[in-house]
């Protein structure tokens, strides 16, 4: 569960409380945090880049889940479509051109 009277919205806005302090310094030590309190903010920020709804975070008993999205199939199936398109009027136009050259 969030920690020391944290709530989902302030977390969202990147701020952090350390539940030990210890282990928080030796991921820092070890480079493996960036900085304190940017995860979640950056989480937000690359579903927005990618077009993908904002992550739908809920806390429940002692526990928080974060629900992340994909792409709709419909979406990624169109624009697969409209490749397939493409790539089909690519093909017929360089039919035509290497006609063209025999001739």
């Amino acid at each position: 569960m969030l920690y020391g009277g944290m709530d989902i919205a302030t977390m969202k806005t990147g701020r952090s409380k350390c539940r030990n302090q210890t282990i928080a310094d030796m991921f820092q030590y070890m480079h493996i945090v960036e900085a304190w309190g940017t995860g979640i903010p950056r989480i937000i920020k690359s579903c927005k880049q990618y077009g993908l709804q904002e992550p739908v975070f809920e806390e429940f008993g002692d526990g928080i889940k974060a629900t992340v999205y994909r792409l709709q199939a419909t979406k990624t199936s169109d624009k697969r479509q409209e490749q397939a398109a493409s790539d089909k009027s690519n093909r017929q136009a360089e039919k035509t051109i290497l006609l063209k050259i025999k001739k």
